[in-house]
């Protein structure tokens, strides 16, 4: 992942870039600089950035602004904002925003890199769970482009597979049910959970509540 810091204060900025081991932190990728708003927003339309960590405070635009600038831009990235004042209109526009995590300064370099490890954690996990989601909807796609090409009937481990992969792309579907995977296949709800705890070795519901507390425990980290 790469990090873009936002600091109007050259010594800070350096400080926060070399001093700390980002590696260690999650940020394996480059760490961009930058001192004002419109030097950002310069760095973002042309480097791949998957976190801000930015400074409210800055001469013309503050951070919040920025942020703002982006969003209307289509940029959708992680963002920490860093701040020595603890105001409530920063506070709420922050979260308004999607902020991952707010820091009041001074704070020691630890405490911010772990606040860039969690936003990078969490960033990680959301497109794990999107990709997994597309995974899902392709393979169901191609499965139901063989079934209609070809017409063949699906095996016990089949069906099984295509329950697992519906149900990893429809994990936010609160109306997802035993009977609506068993309507998929024409079949008795009561055989598709027979044969789906013999092939999978765990009933539908579990498995569904397991995926669900995997994905949130991964989203909340």
């Amino acid at each position: 992942m790469n990090l873009l810091i936002v600091d109007d204060e050259a010594v800070a900025l350096q400080a926060l870039r070399k001093a700390v081991k980002w590696p260690e932190y999650g940020i394996c990728g480059a760490v961009y600089e930058a001192r004002d708003s419109s030097e950002a927003m310069e760095v973002l339309s042309s480097k791949e950035v998957d976190i801000l960590l930015c400074d409210i405070e800055m001469p013309g635009d503050s951070g919040i602004e920025l942020v703002m600038k982006m969003r209307e831009a289509g940029t959708d990235i992680s963002i920490v904002f860093m701040t020595c004042h603890a105001k409530f209109e920063y506070a709420h526009e922050a979260l308004r925003l999607g902020c991952d995590d707010y820091i009041l300064t001074p704070a020691s370099y630890s405490d911010i890199a772990e606040a860039v490890s969690k936003a990078a954690q969490k960033l990680k996990a959301s497109r794990e769970g999107k990709q997994m989601q597309r995974y899902g909807e392709q393979w169901l796609h191609e499965k139901k482009e063989l079934i209609q090409s070809e017409r063949v009937a699906l095996t016990n481990a089949e069906i099984a597979d295509d329950i697992c992969a519906y149900v990893l792309a429809n994990l936010s579907d609160s109306k997802l049910s035993v009977k609506q995977l068993a309507e998929r296949h024409f079949l008795h709800e009561d055989y598709v959970t027979r044969i789906f705890k013999r092939e999978k070795g765990i009933s539908i519901k579990r498995f569904i509540i397991n995926e669900r507390m995997e994905l949130a425990k991964r989203l909340l980290d």
